[in-house]
């Protein structure tokens, strides 16, 4: 698909699909929906940024220890991630964000997730290229859940995945 076409196709998917705050599980999902692409797409950018709180932060796991904790807007993680999955080599494949394990605990207008995911690039070879636990906090508000911060590590020789959260 052409560079144009890419951006058009970009532009006619739906910023948010009407469900996407209905609860918790939703909103996960609506979450790895949006980071996943077919072989030659896209994220989708705008619905991703819908799922967030604009005052919301993602905490991207330390590259390198000891390192400080950082905490980002939507956007810089936009532009940090955009560089990886436009790669020629992801993008012709296509990237599959996939939920292993879930626990959703929810109280009031709060809900906290805990999530294992494998990332899959090119779908149909179905072998993880990263493995990991989301955690995020949502809020309740004016009708629908929202991301209000967003953090993760990676699986590592060093840190597997525990038992309760293994595919």
């Amino acid at each position: 698909m052409s560079k144009p076409a890419q951006a058009a196709n970009a532009e006619a998917k739906p910023d948010k699909a009407p469900n996407d705050g209905a609860s918790p599980d939703a909103l996960v999902d609506a979450l790895y929906q949006s980071l996943s692409f077919e072989p030659g797409g896209q994220p989708n950018w705008q619905r991703l940024r819908a799922l967030f709180l604009p005052q919301a932060r993602i905490v991207p796991p330390q590259e390198r220890k000891p390192a400080p904790v950082e905490a980002i807007d939507v956007e810089t993680y936009i532009e940090r991630l955009r560089p990886s999955v436009e790669a020629p080599a992801v993008a012709a494949a296509g990237v599959q964000e996939i939920d292993a394990a879930r626990n959703v605990v929810e109280f009031g207008d709060l809900a906290h997730v805990l999530s294992s995911t494998e990332t899959v690039v090119g779908p149909e070879n179905g072998e993880p290229v990263a493995r990991g636990i989301n955690s995020l906090q949502l809020a309740h508000s004016l009708g629908r859940w929202w991301i209000v911060s967003f953090l993760w590590d990676t699986e590592r020789p060093d840190n597997p995945l525990p038992p309760g959260y293994l595919p």
